[in-house]
Parts: structure tokens; sequence; C-alpha cells
């Protein structure tokens, strides 16, 4: 006879979406629990992450939040370095076109000097 009555033992079914801890992470003492050696291991290969072959459109709302799931978590440490760069270039931008703008503020200012003291009113 087969027993099909619920079991005492628990059966852990873990999401893959939920970040499970273990005693090394929560010692980790970095801020933000972030060590630059874990992100560096879990950085994914650039070419899995532009893979032009895996651009398509999803066939359902299933697979659009799926994706929506998976793929922020999957790639976390990639978008990462994303996001880095592009704040180290508008910081580089911005302290670039803030010097330019300042030299032309300074060169015009200099010129109009030296014209009103040529040219007095």
């Amino acid at each position: 006879m087969i027993d099909t009555a619920p079991s005492n033992t628990s059966n852990k079914t873990t999401d893959p979406f939920i970040p499970v801890q273990d005693n090394q992470e929560q010692q980790n003492n970095t801020p933000f629990g972030l060590n630059p050696n874990d992100l560096i291991k879990k950085l994914r290969p650039w070419t899995k992450f532009f893979a032009g072959d895996r651009f398509a459109r999803p066939a359902s709302m299933d697979e659009v939040v799926g994706r929506l799931r998976v793929n922020p978590v999957f790639f976390a440490t990639n978008y990462l370095v994303i996001f880095i760069l592009l704040i180290g270039y508008c910081a580089y931008v911005f302290i670039f076109s803030l010097c330019v703008f300042n030299t032309n503020t300074l060169y015009c200012t200099v010129l109009y000097t030296l014209y009103i003291v040529q040219h007095p009113p």
C-alpha cells in the first residue's frame, strides 16, 4: 500500500529569485554587503549579455514577466558595470563641458575688457 498522507518532513522548495544567504555572506562586513571579488565572480560573459540571437519579441505576457524576473537577477553585475560606466561618462562629459564653458566665458570676458579699454564709451 502506498502512503499518500503528507509527511511531517519539510521539503524546502527554494525560489530561484530569492537570494539565499549562508553564514559566510552574513558575516561579510563590506558596505551594503558588496564584496568586489564576489561581484567579479558573478559577472556574466558579455557575449551572453549581448547575444543578438536571443533578442526576440516575447510570445506572451507570461514570457515578458518571466524575462523581467530572471534577466535583472541573472545579469545584475553586468547591469552594475554598465551603470558605473555611464555615471563615469556623464561625469566626464559634465566636467569637460564645464571647463569649456568656463574657458569660453573667461575668453569672452578678457576680449570684452580689452575692447572696452581700447574703445572707451
